[in-house]
């Protein structure tokens, strides 16, 4: 049996991030909208400024992904030293921290 739906396509607001150890608080809410690849199988978010680029099959299945995403990117990026870090990845550091800062659970 096929489950035919229309996608949702709608936008991910962001005001904060919930990970399991800590929350990501943005500074200035942040809007994802979310494409089709050429296929059109699978659903996609992209920020190059973030670094984000991913896609999967469902919404959930994004919405899941884009916050492994995110603390991916906070622990790799943001909280590394910076003589660890490429030119590159310590611009990526520095968009992260002017977007976002660390909050412990308890803060909140």
């Amino acid at each position: 049996m096929n489950d035919i739906r229309e996608v949702d396509l709608s936008p991910f607001y962001l005001a904060e991030v919930q990970l399991p150890d800590y929350v990501l608080r943005l500074h200035e809410p942040l809007v994802l909208t979310p494409d089709l690849d050429q296929s059109k199988q699978l659903i996609c978010l992209t920020n190059p400024s973030l670094g984000i680029d991913m896609c999967a099959f469902t919404r959930d299945e994004l919405d899941e992904a884009l916050m492994v995403e995110f603390d991916v990117l906070w622990r790799n990026y943001a909280k590394a030293d910076d003589d660890r870090l490429s030119p590159a990845a310590t611009e990526r550091k520095r968009g992260l921290l002017a977007r976002m800062e660390e909050v412990a659970r308890a803060e909140r």
